[in-house]
């Protein structure tokens, strides 16, 4: 028997222990095998974790050798692109995000062009004490978190306008504005 494991939430596994429970106690008992066997959606195999982990590693040798964009194809591809508003951080951190796996194909491989990009050609500056990578072009600039472990490829890139960065000394810092 394959070793398994569940990735899921504390939620999501009481959720399906008290519906099996149910299923068993409607049925009499008959389905008490169906009811508990961790052939639930959240369930991983270790061949598919080795698969999954494959893959990312795939991703991340592929982000690596990306070529980077001009400032000007950068700029394009920023422009040609739906980015979402983050409304979870709509009154402390106004911002946009663009997130690879909403890309086709095409797109994730010039997606990886931009990070490559923004390793190459960006300045360091600080969220309040955290610092970033940040891609200046027009009035935007654009920047990914850190991702760990760092065999991962960036799955998501941010970006807002220059109104929220401030030169302090030879540093940028984001500054939180009201209403900008």
């Amino acid at each position: 028997m394959q070793e398994s494991y569940f990735d899921g939430g504390l939620l999501q596994l009481i959720g399906y222990r008290f519906l099996g429970m149910l299923v068993t106690v409607l049925t009499l008992g008959i389905c008490l095998p169906w009811a508990y066997t961790e052939n639930v959606p959240r369930t991983v195999t270790e061949e598919q974790a080795k698969t999954k982990l494959e893959m990312m590693e795939a991703e991340k040798r592929s982000e690596d050798a990306a070529v980077s964009f001009t400032l000007e194809e950068a700029r394009n591809f920023t422009e040609n692109h739906k980015w979402k508003f983050a409304t979870t951080y709509a009154k402390t951190a106004p911002h946009e995000y663009l997130v690879k796996r909403w890309l086709n194909e095409e797109d994730r491989l010039l997606f990886e062009r931009l990070v490559q990009t923004i390793n190459e050609h960006a300045v360091v500056g600080y969220f309040y004490d955290h610092p970033n990578k940040y891609l200046i072009l027009g009035d935007k600039y654009y920047w990914y978190m850190l991702v760990y472990p760092e065999n991962m490829a960036v799955d998501l890139i941010n970006r807002t306008t220059t109104d929220y960065l401030e030169l302090r000394g030879e540093v940028l810092h984001y500054i939180f504005k009201q209403n900008v």
